[in-house]
Order: structure tokens, then sequence, then C-alpha cells
């Protein structure tokens, strides 16, 4: 029994990384990793050491100026940061996000809540995060995280279809999310925009994981503006499937 739940855990923590080797899928991740080197302000329950959400905005321990961003290969670039793959590990990726106001920055506060809640599998897993002065009012927010699949993936773009229908989305809603043209991957993000519709989905949706994902956003989506695109999805693989991911659900 022991053995056996040892294999289980084992192919599950390289689920990923096996079907990458085999050619299977070759999505590319956008999560993040730093190397074991760098002093960390927090680091996540997730993998069961001390968590300090006040210290990602405690910029007067921000050491200035004494980080340099590794070598890695990059994954995904956007509007406020970009994202290169783990020196070491395959599984992990790091994520580098330019922040400019620490204390009202909407992706701070978004990884301060996905790091309250690394049970709930619709958010990114985070293992650490800390913030690094760049200058006298310029930061960069500094990730290490799982490594996650582009749901446009042809591997993967069916069942992840099925997966926000059942969700609760609707059908045209739901066949746009794996398309690469620019009008198809913003219209869940029009969709999203519409208090009345995030309200009904959470009313309705038969995944309590996600009515809890979607009940904890909504005042940060009312504070902010919403950003939950196609390209904002992403995929974590599991033996079951692919399981989606809300990587960056608020407007920078």
């Amino acid at each position: 029994m022991i053995l056996c739940l040892i294999k289980l855990i084992l192919k599950s923590h390289y689920f990923n990384e096996s079907l990458s080797c085999t050619g299977r899928l070759l999505g590319a991740g956008l999560m993040i990793g730093l190397s074991g080197s760098i002093p960390y302000l927090i680091k996540s329950n997730y993998i069961n050491t001390t968590m300090r959400l006040d210290e990602i905005t405690r910029t007067t321990r921000i050491p200035k100026g004494n980080w340099k961003e590794p070598k890695g290969q990059r994954l995904g670039s956007g509007a406020q940061g970009r994202a290169i793959t783990h020196p070491k590990q395959a599984n992990v990726a790091i994520k580098i996000a330019n922040v400019y106001d620490v204390d009202h920055d909407p992706y701070v506060e978004f990884v301060k809540l996905a790091l309250e809640n690394q049970d709930n599998p619709f958010f990114p897993r985070i293992y650490k995060a800390k913030l690094v002065r760049m200058g006298d009012s310029i930061y960069q927010l500094v990730l290490n995280m799982e490594r996650l699949h582009n749901i446009s993936n042809p591997n993967i773009a069916d069942a992840v279809v099925e997966n926000f229908k059942r969700l609760g989305f609707p059908q045209d809603v739901a066949d746009t999310t794996t398309a690469d043209i620019t009008k198809d991957v913003v219209k869940i993000r029009k969709w999203l925009e519409q208090r009345t519709n995030r309200q009904q989905l959470a009313k309705t949706t038969p995944n309590p994981n996600f009515r809890e994902a979607l009940t904890l956003l909504e005042p940060f989506l009312e504070k902010f503006k919403n950003d939950m695109h196609a390209q904002n999805w992403m995929a974590r693989l599991t033996p079951s499937g692919p399981q989606l991911v809300i990587i960056d659900p608020l407007e920078f």
C-alpha cells in the first residue's frame, strides 16, 4: 500500500515533465521559480513553511540592487512582466513582474490571495515570492511557481473547452477559449466583465472550488479591472486531465 502511494505521488509530481519529454505535450509554461541561493521574504504553506503575507508590502525590508535575474529560456511575456524557465527545476518557472505601487498593485493583491488559498486548484501554486527594490519607486515581484501549459495547445484544447463548459460557461464562450484570433481570445473576458454573469456562474457552477475562486476574486474584480481573457488561463496537467488555472485575472 505504501509503495503504491509513493509511486502515485511521484507520477503526479513528474507528470508535466514526462509528457514534455515524450513530445506528447509542448505547451509553454507561464509560472515561475528562483534559485535556492536567494533569500525569500515569503514562503508558501504549499511546501509546509512559514508564510508572512504582510512582508510582501513591507518595503523597508526589501533589499536594493542586490538581485540579478537568473538565466533562463523565455516562456512568455505580458504588459507587466515575463516568465522564464527555472535553471534547475523543469517543473518550476520564474515570473518577474514590474511593480510601481506596492500598496495598490493588482498583481500583488492577486498573489497574496493565491498564497492564502493554495488548496484551491484554480489558483497557481506559488512556492516562494519576493519583492526586490530596483529603484526609488520601482520594484520587481519575483515568484517561484509551478510551470503550467497553454490552454491553446492542440493536445489538450478539446479537453479544455469541455472543462469550461462543465464549469458553466456558455457554449459560444467556451469554444473561443483555445482560439488564436484576438477577438476570440478576449470574448471570455468581455463575458466575465458583466457582474451578473459572474454572479450567475458562481451560483450555478457544479464545481465548489470554482465557486470559491470566483467568490474570492469578486471584491478584487470590483476594485480593479477584469483581465480574464483566454491567455490568462492556463492548464495544470493531472492524471485525470487538464486542470484550469487562473494566472492573472486583474488588469495592470
